[in-house]
């Protein structure tokens, strides 16, 4: 939990390969670990899991999650936002829910010819984690996080944050309304997320 997985490959001397997720790195890469190599999206054809059938999941999800938080999408703006992402006929495989991406890996299982062009539409998965200069891009993240995480920071950043809820009364107010829209953001919906799981 709490990105831990992005930092523990270095000090082990591995170098870790796989999808970055902005939410969690962004203070990783901050703090001066080296993420550029990870991948951001992993496209699949939506004719692999059938576009009508993803668009009415995802859109009866998208509005029955609104509801349950007594939101009303713009329907405009959903439609939108999914010709956006699913543009080229392709979908982001971390939007998919289980279901979906089981009927993705099932195809990749029995079909060469699919294998193949997950590899066209993806040119990165040619080489999972092939650096140029692996050991020393291991050795410099592996130095940054020993330097930026290591236990002497977290207890004194942990004691810090004590210090001051301490001394001082914590007051804010957080705006539910924004809050809840950016979780909803039909561009960012995600059915992995939200939708309910089907065996």
């Amino acid at each position: 939990g709490f990105g831990f997985s992005f930092l523990e490959a270095w000090t082990a001397g591995k170098c870790l390969w796989g999808r970055i997720l902005p939410d969690i790195c962004t203070d990783f890469i901050d703090k001066g670990i080296q993420l550029n190599h990870l991948y951001e999206s992993l496209s699949v054809p939506l004719d692999w899991i059938g576009k009508d059938r993803f668009y009415h999941k995802w859109r009866r999800c998208l509005f029955k999650t609104c509801h349950d938080f007594n939101l009303t999408p713009d329907s405009d703006r959903v439609d939108q936002a999914f010709d956006t992402l699913t543009h080229n006929n392709r979908i982001d495989f971390g939007m998919l829910d289980e279901t979906f991406q089981k009927q993705v890996l099932l195809k990749l299982f029995s079909e060469d010819r699919a294998k193949q062009l997950l590899l066209d539409i993806n040119p990165f998965l040619n080489g999972p984690g092939q650096l140029k200069d692996n050991h020393d891009f291991i050795g410099r993240n592996q130095k940054a996080i020993l330097s930026g995480y290591n236990k002497a920071v977290y207890e004194n950043r942990l004691l810090s944050l004590y210090k001051k809820v301490v001394k001082k009364p914590v007051n804010h107010k957080i705006d539910k309304g924004k809050l809840l829209q950016s979780f909803l953001n039909p561009l960012h919906f995600c059915l992995l997320k939200f939708s309910d799981y089907e065996s």
